[in-house]
């Protein structure tokens, strides 16, 4: 079963619309019905051994990774991000030089993207790091680009793909420049 059909499970009976929620579970991000613009929510979380590993890089450049990874969803959608949460889980050895790093990350991206972090919480974990971010956005009523409206045509994309693919920095020597050069791009491609 992939994500997308144990989500379909999971969430079978819950309404994907309701007084001011327009579009609900299904979406990069939730669109609730403001005065003058929708608003955008999304929530993206990010486990160490699953989506990073601590040798891949500087924890600022994992912190600056997830929050870059959480905004895409409010940019799939044709928003402007406003606000940010951040819910931390570390272990007791990690605390305070981890987070105070992952936040440096953060506060780096927060900063370019003129965005404000609004809150969060921190808990004790046993062992691994889990980082999960909400963010919130605002679209132009009724503009918000979302999955079922999607046609032939078109794909828009920033950057070039396929970096991400890589398991690590040190798979990127056989990339042209020798492999000191190309592990120092594809890094800077996820920092």
């Amino acid at each position: 079963m992939n994500e997308f059909e144990l989500i379909q499970v999971l969430t079978r009976q819950t309404p994907k619309r309701r007084g001011v929620l327009v579009c609900g579970v299904g979406d990069d991000c939730a669109i609730l019905r403001g005065d003058k613009k929708d608003i955008l929510i999304s929530t993206d979380a990010f486990a160490e051994g699953v989506h990073f590993r601590r040798h891949w890089g500087s924890w600022q450049s994992i912190g600056a990774k997830c929050l870059r990874a959480a905004l895409s969803d409010i940019a799939a959608m044709g928003g402007q991000p406003k606000y940010y949460w951040v819910s931390l889980q570390c272990s007791k050895a990690d605390v305070p030089k981890v987070p105070r790093l992952l936040y440096r990350g953060f506060h780096r991206v927060a900063q370019k993207a003129g965005i404000v972090l609004a809150g969060g919480n921190l808990a004790r974990a046993s062992e691994k790091l889990s980082v999960t971010l909400t963010v919130w956005g605002e679209v132009f009523k009724n503009k918000a680009l979302r999955r079922d409206g999607g046609k032939p045509g078109a794909v828009f994309v920033t950057g070039s793909l396929g970096h991400a693919a890589q398991k690590n920095c040190s798979a990127a020597g056989a990339m042209e420049g020798g492999p000191m050069a190309s592990k120092k791009r594809l890094c800077e491609r996820h920092d």
